[in-house]
């Protein structure tokens, strides 16, 4: 656990059964656009009211009947705290059992698309207009970077997986190298968004539906 409140990158959270908050990292604070104390103990569905209901409760449901980890997407949303900004993410939840064995908590990592959705938005226009024309190379390289946003998506999955999969108490250094893995992951492809973005109209998307 302390693994992941340390991470930079992956948002994670506790919440408790009816789905409070118990516990938020720095990340998820600051995706979420809201200092981290102002989460404790008040419902993803005060805060979140439409994702709540409309994506993740279900999720989170299914999590707490079935003792197994859930993925879903959040996809262009506006959040609350960030109105000026459509948001993606890609998000896990899971089980935390007592020592009793009983699901007591749930636990929620979270990282945030929302650049690498537009781009690969972006990208996709640019593919659209430049098929069967002469940019046969501009063609060919939008849509090469769109297969490698893929890519990363199916990587961060596993990635996913694997945390969630990880016994803590057994292995708590693996779970902290394979954190350290994706979190040096997640900046090497921030990165390389940020780079890339320079060359396309990733903002002029921003805020449309």
């Amino acid at each position: 656990m302390m693994a992941l409140a340390g991470s930079p990158r992956i948002g994670f959270a506790v919440l408790d059964t009816q789905f409070r908050y118990q516990m938020i990292n720095t990340a998820l604070a600051a995706i979420n656009g809201m200092p981290a104390f102002e989460h404790l103990g008040v419902p993803v569905e005060e805060l979140f009211p439409d994702i709540f209901r409309q994506i993740a409760e279900p999720h989170f449901q299914r999590s707490l009947s079935s003792g197994l980890a859930a993925h879903f997407e959040v996809a262009n949303q506006v959040l609350p705290m960030r109105p000026r900004h459509t948001y993606w993410s890609l998000n896990t939840n899971f089980p935390i059992s007592n020592r009793y064995g009983r699901i007591a908590q749930l636990g929620i990592l979270v990282v945030e698309i929302s650049e690498q959705r537009k781009l690969q938005r972006a990208l996709h226009d640019l593919s659209c207009r430049l098929s069967g024309s002469a940019g046969e190379k501009s063609f060919w390289y939008a849509h090469k970077i769109r297969d490698c946003l893929d890519r990363y998506y199916e990587v961060l999955g596993v990635s996913f997986d694997v945390l969630v999969r990880t016994p803590v108490a057994d292995s708590m250094e693996q779970l902290v190298r394979s954190v350290e893995a994706l979190d040096t992951r997640l900046a090497v492809m921030s990165q390389l968004v940020s780079e890339i973005s320079v060359s396309f109209p990733v903002d002029a998307t921003d805020g449309q539906k």
